[in-house]
């Protein structure tokens, strides 16, 4: 990777969702020049909450994000009930806190979205969202350099991330034969105002979280926007009719979200009653199988492009953040042109058995086994990890290996004159 004249990477990243535009940050933060191309004026599903666990938490820090600055919430108590409102566990989350390196927070997913694109225009990025850049494929995967065409255009550059989300595009470039497939359920999702909230559940300090549990549906409720909203996501075994242009959601019915959950107790319906006909959302959980591999050439995947994920766990975005950390640790500025493809099958050795295994861990905790499976075992693998620290250390180890592969290429022994022999 040495390099006596260095010169920025040209970086073309393909969608300006979570995981495109911290990659970006965090590339143009190393001196790269960076465009992020997005087909939408706007990004769907931003009216809702997410989680924010340690290890993103880290993440958004190295990029100057800290979501304590954008009314994101630190949970404080968590407490799971039986469908019928028996308590199963209850845990402070904050006595726990100090277990991590980072805070864990919920978080309007607009506010984190809009944190990040002023970030990626403050530090230089080219961020455009316009229908024109619906990308229909990439060519020179193996040449100097790579093109990305969309519409009537085309742009080329040194390498390609696709961050293009769970309906990926490019994902088939790198795996042809991967396929999006139904979980078997489906999740509402809307947001509460606090106020309209049942005093008898709420705490004085707030960041309340809530998980009330069935044989083969759940509700989840979380506190966000400054503990002035409840973010609601209410998983239940699909059985609507789904079309190919509402594969990634459509409007819910709010009769229809109350009598799928009947059975539950009075305090998690009365939530399910505020939910507003304008608002409210319904999206069928898909799955995919792991990926062999993320990387074709000068192009890889990041984020649910590459291991889409199932709500269980809350680690979807937070694995985009580490995918986007990780490129930025392998892909310093200095790297050559001809060196990216290396690089890029670095940028994967890193990162996809992790993702790979928080993936598994999340199918465990989505199985119906009566009251559910103790989300709390995957908690330390999830939140105990830096994925700057994880990269450096594969990286270095890497660097090591191919200086003493040099050496062993490029013997140094003692120079004898001509005629000394």
């Amino acid at each position: 990777m040495a390099n006596p004249n260095p010169n920025p990477l040209s970086i073309i990243i393909v969608g300006a969702g979570i995981g495109g535009l911290s990659a970006a940050i965090a590339l143009r933060q190393n001196g790269h020049t960076v465009s992020v191309l997005e087909k939408s004026p706007y990004i769907k599903d931003l009216g809702v909450a997410m989680h924010i666990p340690p290890n993103a938490t880290g993440c958004l820090l190295t990029l100057g994000i800290d979501p304590s600055e954008h009314n994101a919430v630190k949970p404080s108590v968590l407490t799971q009930f039986t469908h019928n409102g028996e308590v199963m566990h209850r845990e402070d989350i904050v006595a726990k806190s100090g277990m991590w390196q980072h805070p864990w927070y919920f978080m309007n997913r607009s506010s984190l979205h809009r944190a990040l694109r002023k970030k990626a225009e403050d530090v230089g990025v080219n961020v455009v969202m316009d229908a024109e850049f619906n990308v229909t494929g990439v060519e020179g995967l193996h040449g100097e350099s790579v093109t990305v065409k969309y519409g009537s255009g085309m742009k080329t550059g040194d390498l390609v991330i696709a961050a293009d989300g769970i309906g990926s595009r490019l994902r088939g470039v790198v795996a042809p034969d991967a396929k999006l497939v139904p979980s078997g359920k489906s999740a509402y999702r809307f947001m509460v105002a606090r106020s309209l909230v049942s005093k008898g559940l709420l705490r004085e300090e707030g960041g309340e979280m809530w998980i009330w549990k069935g044989p083969d549906r759940r509700v989840v409720c979380y506190a966000t926007e400054d503990n002035q909203s409840f973010n609601l996501v209410a998983i239940h075994p699909d059985s609507d009719d789904w079309s190919e242009k509402d594969r990634w959601g459509k409007p819910g019915d709010v009769q229809k979200l109350l009598s799928t959950f009947s059975g539950f107790t009075d305090d998690c319906l009365d939530i399910l009653k505020l939910a507003e006909p304008q608002t409210l959302m319904i999206w069928r959980l898909l799955d995919m199988l792991p990926l062999d591999t993320w990387v074709k050439g000068r192009l890889a995947l990041l984020g649910d492009a590459a291991h889409p994920f199932l709500p269980y766990q809350g680690q979807g975005a937070s694995q985009a953040l580490e995918d986007a950390t990780s490129l930025a640790v392998v892909l310093p500025f200095g790297v050559k042109p001809d060196e990216v493809e290396e690089m890029l099958k670095l940028y994967e050795t890193c990162r996809l058995e992790r993702a790979h295994r928080i993936q598994e861990y999340t199918r465990i905790s989505g199985q119906d086994h009566g009251q559910g499976v103790d989300m709390s075992k995957y908690t330390p693998y999830n939140f105990g990890h830096d994925e700057g620290q994880h990269s450096s250390g594969i990286l270095q180890k890497w660097m090591g290996e191919m200086e003493r592969e040099v050496k062993r290429e490029n013997p140094i022994g003692p120079i004898l004159p001509c005629n000394s022999v």
